[in-house]
């Protein structure tokens, strides 16, 4: 009887208090009809701070407003500003989904903006996991956004920027200023980063650095990771290299699990091992076989001691024999010639490491020293 007697004595003086601090400003009840509730607390008072009244929330403090529930320890409510102060074990959650939680926060009914700060604030939407300082977050549009550092974790990611903008309800985030996200298969160092939670896909823009596991680096000024397929397509000043081999075009594309790879526009290969470097519009390569093939106003300069070699042809292609040991190239419509020891010109050619023969076929024509040959087909042979 005593418990349930004290609780009426709170309800009653809650009921009179509120009664009386509207009669003396002057205004209704601002409790009722008000679009932020008071669930619950364990002690009321009421008071003004700087000549604006306010409440004084104690104890087990939690508001609601719609779907979202946020707690504290204590809370000041300005009356007229609409403007929420809560301190202490801050905890923000809006539906099932998205949990807020910090040291203090601010809410403004007028704006719907919330500002958490602390030693260490957190966001999470069950899926990843954010870790900053000072943390704001839009209850209308659902963004939340910092702007002093922050690190954001999910189930193989990690990335840390100096800003950011996160999207609750398309899952997008965007990051900007010294990015750097890490995975079990790749790092990537860049300006401006966007990143989808659910996907898992990268977008980048600025000078990006990408360094895969396998030992490959990527560099573009823009591009997309796709993670989940282990795809990257790079654009503007895209470059790839592994293992002395180097990959340059207008843009790459490349896809880890199966090895192959796209260059377009002004392609260049660099193979430092094989002291090649070829040039060409178009060119595709598979770095499982270790094969490539350049077309389009195709240019090759092949360095082998004091020689150089200089091939161009429409197109051109590069692979190991079925022995894996001996490398094939084939050279085709339209091949060029010239070295310090012969020059040639032919329709196509064909060179097999194996036994060190070139064929030329397509009525090639030979100069060597004061030598002109001409014929349907040339076999020559490579040696000392």
């Amino acid at each position: 009887m005593i418990k349930s007697r004290k609780y009426i004595l709170l309800a009653l003086l809650w009921s009179v208090s509120l009664t009386l601090f509207a009669q003396e400003e002057g205004e209704n009840d601002k409790l009722k009809g008000q679009k932020v509730e008071v669930v619950s607390l364990d002690e009321l008072r009421f008071k003004k701070i700087d000549g604006k009244p306010a409440r004084i929330l104690l104890g087990n403090v939690v508001f609601k407003k719609d779907e979202v529930i946020f707690k504290c320890d204590s809370a000041i409510q300005f009356i007229e500003e609409e403007t929420i102060y809560a301190y202490k074990n801050v905890r923000f959650n809006q539906g099932d989904t998205l949990i807020l939680t910090g040291d203090e926060l601010i809410y403004s009914e007028k704006t719907e903006m919330v500002e958490v700060t602390g030693e260490q604030v957190f966001l999470t939407d069950g899926k990843m996991k954010l870790k900053t300082t000072a943390l704001y977050y839009n209850m209308g549009s659902e963004i939340a956004y910092y702007l002093d550092s922050a690190y954001i974790t999910d189930a193989q990611n990690v990335l840390h920027s100096k800003k950011g903008y996160y999207y609750a309800k398309s899952k997008d985030m965007f990051f900007k200023t010294r990015v750097r996200l890490t995975n079990p298969d790749y790092t990537v160092k860049t300006d401006t980063l966007g990143y989808n939670v659910n996907t898992e896909n990268s977008r980048f823009n600025g000078p990006s650095h990408i360094n895969t596991k396998d030992g490959q680096y990527l560099y573009c000024e823009n591009g997309v990771f796709f993670s989940q397929g282990n795809e990257v397509r790079l654009g503007k000043n895209s470059l790839l290299r592994d293992k002395g081999q180097t990959l340059m075009g207008d843009s790459l594309y490349f896809n880890s699990k199966t090895g192959l790879g796209y260059a377009y526009k002004r392609a260049h290969l660099i193979d430092t091992v094989k002291h090649i470097n070829v040039e060409g519009n178009y060119a595709k390569f598979n770095k499982t076989t270790e094969s490539y093939m350049i077309t389009d106003s195709m240019k090759m300069v092949q360095y082998e001691g004091e020689d150089t070699l200089y091939l161009s042809a429409d197109t051109l292609k590069l692979f190991y024999d079925s022995t894996k040991t001996k490398r094939i190239a084939l050279a085709y419509k339209n091949v060029r010639i010239f070295s310090r020891n012969y020059q040639a010109v032919c329709d196509s050619m064909a060179y097999h490491q194996s036994d060190s023969i070139i064929d030329y076929f397509g009525s090639p024509l030979f100069w060597m020293d004061s030598f002109q040959i001409s014929a349907i087909g040339i076999r020559g042979f490579l040696g000392e």
